[in-house]
């Protein structure tokens, strides 16, 4: 009502503010006149876009335009980028031919046997390091290829890298084993029995059985392989040649008793050499067989009278050698000329057939120790003659260089002569000289010695 007083007893408002109401209540914005800013808060002045430059070529000048480029400086440019990309091409086809020149001249190095092997190694790394404890292994045969030393005993075929650690191993339980090693390729066979087993040291190539029982073996770098048995249907021997895959390549009967097979590296001829009683002397027959051709005429025949040859090789230039208990007999397949190395008053304690050349250990008759060791090229020139003392033990040869083992140490030479020698050992049995390492194996254990 107007006018009239509050109660006492009713509580005061509150006054409030001219200002308190005003904010309360939603006021219209003011009209801004066209000069006056509509915001209080200062804008943020925004930056300029950068200019598109057009990307310029080189040989044009930076400040044309690429659209105002001339129809002469087009062509230059195109010209340009034409010679640069024949350039590229011309480095990439040189790239490749020097490639595969060098891959060409060390395809040894790069077949796949060998890269598979060398990724196995660095992978692997092998088991064990020298010296190698061969007690209760029956280790039998020591033999070598490319960097691998191999190691032959009563139940298995081991591979050794340059370190002495394992890196392969094949069973192989023969009573009496025959070992050969050619390129990449391990051969080895039951003597009097018929089992063959062909390996490299990534894998096993061949495993067959001979339909008669062996009596040698040879083996050549294409994994080639001459087999040597006992004859058929009456014959006293028969040679069987198979390829790597087991396929026979070729075959031949003969009525005189064999002592030993050769097949040369080039898979193109096989040799026999027997013997036969002719009044009352023993004579030796090496008689060379194309294996392209079925006749059972040889290619090349030369007869050896009074004398035994019960060894025969091929060596790296075609040559066949032969070594008697006199020395050796070198013969030209093809032509059929025949050198002989036979020094007076000395017979042959040990060979190593194989390579450039035939390394012998000689002693003079009546001697009991020492010696000397001469190795002979294929054309019966000697290249090197070194003495030793002491017992002989073993002499080896693989790729021109050669090893002697006697009862007191090892003696590693070349066509030059002596390279160095080690003390080793008393019970050495067997040694091989690879590149800078004598290897000894022993009654008990495999061990290495550095040599210059």
């Amino acid at each position: 009502m107007v006018g009239r007083k509050p109660s006492p007893l009713m509580p005061k408002r509150k006054k409030s503010s001219l200002k308190s109401r005003t904010n309360s209540r939603p006021q219209k914005a003011p009209v801004a006149e066209e000069d006056e800013e509509i915001s209080t808060h200062p804008v943020r002045p925004s930056r300029p876009k950068k200019e598109h430059k057009p990307r310029v070529r080189r040989g044009v000048k930076p400040s044309a335009p690429q659209e105002q480029l001339s129809t002469e400086d087009k062509r230059v440019m195109r010209r340009r980028r034409q010679r640069r990309r024949m350039i590229v091409r011309i480095a990439v086809l040189a790239a490749v031919i020097a490639l595969g020149v060098v891959v060409w001249l060390n395809w040894s190095a790069f077949s796949p046997d060998k890269v598979w092997a060398w990724v196995q190694d660095l992978v692997g790394g092998g088991i064990g390091s020298y010296p190698v404890d061969l007690s209760g292994t029956g280790a039998r045969r020591l033999a070598q290829i490319d960097n691998y030393t191999v190691v032959l005993t009563d139940s298995h075929l081991t591979y050794l890298n340059a370190a002495g650690a394992e890196v392969s191993r094949y069973g192989c339980a023969y009573s009496e084993a025959l070992l050969c090693t050619e390129g990449k390729y391990v051969l080895v066979a039951e003597q009097s029995g018929r089992r063959l087993q062909l390996t490299t040291r990534s894998k096993t190539v061949l495993a067959w059985e001979s339909e008669l029982d062996i009596r040698a073996v040879s083996l050549n770098a294409l994994g080639q392989t001459a087999v040597l048995t006992e004859g058929p249907q009456g014959y006293a021997v028969q040679i069987t040649v198979y390829d790597k895959e087991g396929k026979v390549l070729y075959t031949r009967s003969s009525n005189r008793t064999a002592t030993d097979v050769a097949l040369s590296p080039d898979g193109t001829t096989v040799s026999l050499a027997s013997v036969e009683a002719v009044d009352g002397t023993l004579n030796t027959r090496l008689e060379v067989f194309p294996l392209s051709s079925a006749s059972p005429e040889a290619q090349c025949v030369h007869t050896v009278a009074d004398t035994l040859l019960y060894r025969i090789a091929y060596l790296a230039d075609g040559t066949l050698a032969a070594v008697h208990d006199g020395g050796a007999v070198l013969m030209n397949p093809h032509s059929g000329s025949v050198t002989s190395y036979a020094p007076d008053g000395k017979y042959v304690l040990g060979f190593a057939m194989g390579g450039d050349g035939v390394a012998l250990a000689l002693r003079a008759y009546g001697d009991t120790a020492g010696g000397e060791t001469v190795i002979v090229s294929s054309s019966g020139t000697v290249l090197c003659d070194v003495a030793f003392t002491g017992e002989f033990r073993h002499l080896s040869g693989f790729g021109g260089r050669y090893a002697l083992l006697t009862d007191s140490y090892a003696q590693a030479l070349t066509v030059n002569g002596v390279t160095d020698k080690v003390t080793v050992q008393a019970d050495g049995r067997q040694v091989l000289y690879t590149d800078g390492t004598v290897v000894v194996m022993g009654l008990n254990r495999l061990d290495a010695f550095s040599v210059g």
